[in-house]
């Protein structure tokens, strides 16, 4: 196995900027492009960032420390902690978010009586 170590010296220009020279290419399918854009965009709305942060810097500034945070605690936390990380990884249920989007979209074509409907777009 090939260990790559990007040091500022050794950076290469030729496949980013020079501020951020070194990419991380991940081939995705649309289905997992478009879960990963919209995590990006609502994580920098849910820390406040300013709009024009790029996804770089949400990277960064919130998604890399999240990350290391939950890789500490699956090494160094109690049992129960680990668990608690463990379960993060798996798919969230659907049940748990159809439910919710099923009663928004209901109030919202389906009002009830005597209430003019209304497109909230």
């Amino acid at each position: 196995m090939r260990k790559h170590t990007y040091t500022h010296e050794l950076a290469p220009t030729n496949t980013g900027s020079l501020t951020r020279p070194a990419r991380f290419n991940m081939r995705q399918t649309c289905e997992v492009h478009a879960r990963t854009t919209k995590i990006f965009a609502e994580t920098r709305a849910a820390l406040g960032m300013p709009e024009d942060a790029t996804f770089a810097d949400v990277w960064e500034t919130a998604l890399l420390p999240l990350c290391e945070h939950a890789l500490w605690h699956l090494r160094e936390s109690p049992t129960a902690m680990k668990s608690m990380i463990r379960s993060l990884y798996r798919p969230l249920n659907p049940h748990d978010y159809v439910r919710n989007q099923f009663k928004r979209l209901k109030a919202r074509f389906e009002p009830e009586r005597g209430e003019q409907m209304h497109l909230a777009l």
